[in-house]
């Protein structure tokens, strides 16, 4: 029991932590696509 909750739990932070990586390197990719990327005007 013990050992099935700390491999959810290492689970979840591998999870969050691929998950933050993949959107930075997204941020990344567009901040890199328009250099000058004012907030879109609405």
């Amino acid at each position: 029991m013990k050992m099935e909750k700390a491999f959810s739990l290492v689970q979840t932070v591998a999870v969050a932590t691929v998950f933050s990586a993949v959107s930075g390197c997204l941020i990344e990719d567009l901040r890199r696509q328009n250099p000058n990327s004012d907030p879109p005007h609405s």
